[in-house]
């Protein structure tokens, strides 16, 4: 009978033991997946301050010297930094799409250019389109020149 009374009690145990662990489990993928949220939130602030700088030149017409000043800050960036962004004409401003066809660039005073962005899986921005006149909405698309 005594070992019964001990064989009920360690069976207990071990029940209690493996109630306790999946509970701690549980709490554990509940915490866990706080923290998966959290960090997709956080990427997406770093995308945001990424787009950040090159944002300021889409919203409107740029200048032949607001365009060497991106083209510029471009150069910089790509110089310092493993997250890359291509430089592209999205039309014959410079007869083709070299990416770097900035330091030839027969960039007039008398245009304004347009400035488009590409964008990558996270939604950063990995390409940058100049063109003379008015694009429109996609990179190369329809728009008059």
């Amino acid at each position: 009978m005594e070992n019964a009374s001990k064989a009920l009690i360690i069976a207990g145990a071990v029940l209690l033991a493996i109630l306790l662990i999946a509970i701690g489990m549980l709490i554990f993928q509940g915490a866990t997946g706080q923290v998966d949220q959290s960090l997709q939130a956080m990427s997406a602030q770093e995308v945001q301050a990424f787009n950040r700088p090159w944002e300021g030149y889409m919203t409107r017409p740029q200048t032949r010297s607001q365009i060497l000043a991106l083209i510029n800050a471009i150069n910089v960036h790509n110089a310092n930094n493993d997250m890359t962004i291509e430089l592209r004409a999205a039309t014959l401003v410079t007869g083709g799409g070299d990416a770097n066809y900035a330091a030839a660039a027969p960039l007039t005073t008398a245009h304004r250019y347009t400035v488009l962005a590409g964008h990558g899986d996270i939604g950063q921005i990995n390409a940058i389109y100049i063109s003379a006149g008015d694009l429109g909405a996609t990179p190369g698309g329809a728009g008059s020149d």
